[in-house]
């Protein structure tokens, strides 16, 4: 590796430019890796992303002074940095997480992906029951849970408010959710 090359990674360790510069450099090399590996809910800017983590990590470590190539060893890095995330996505504690759909989601036939019959009906049974639960909730109790859920984030003092409002309908809610939940388990 020449002194060029070299002071360039050490410069990108503080300059921002120069890591951009160099990310684009070797950009390839990460659209090459990322053939490889699938994750839900991952798009290509959130693998660019962590490509970017994993060139920072590299570009820290990195001592080229004994003849080796910062080619090899960010794709060493970046392998290995997306093989934990693959990790992290498929602990046995992290299953749910990664096989969870959001509660608007349950029912709704999606286009991307083909489910076989067994998916689609414990879709139709979620969302049944999610409806059923629902139902047995007053007119308060949904308005409440409508405002601590579906609110959108810049109204934070408008939910604020409403749950300190219905804070007993929210406690209503919750109850009742626990008991649907049991009465599920014992079916």
């Amino acid at each position: 590796m020449n002194e060029a090359e070299l002071a360039q990674i050490h410069r990108a360790q503080d300059d921002s430019e120069d890591f951009e510069t160099l990310f684009n450099q070797y950009r390839p090399l990460v659209y090459g890796q990322l053939k490889r590996y699938n994750l839900r809910d991952f798009d290509r800017d959130d693998w660019l992303q962590e490509a970017r983590i994993a060139m920072y990590k590299a570009v820290q470590h990195f001592n080229g002074r004994r003849g080796s190539q910062f080619g090899p060893y960010y794709q060493l890095v970046l392998h290995s940095h997306f093989n934990s995330l693959l990790r992290r996505q498929l602990a046995l504690k992290r299953q749910s997480d990664a096989q969870a759909i959001p509660v608007w989601e349950v029912g709704e036939r999606r286009v991307d992906q083909r489910q076989d019959a067994a998916a689609v009906e414990a879709d139709y049974l979620m969302y049944l029951e999610a409806y059923r639960f629902w139902n047995s909730l007053s007119p308060r109790e949904l308005a409440a849970l409508a405002a601590s859920v579906v609110a959108e984030p810049e109204s934070l003092e408008v939910i604020e408010a409403t749950a300190r409002h219905d804070r007993r309908a929210m406690e209503r809610v919750h109850k009742k959710l626990v008991q649907h939940l049991q009465d599920l388990h014992r079916e």
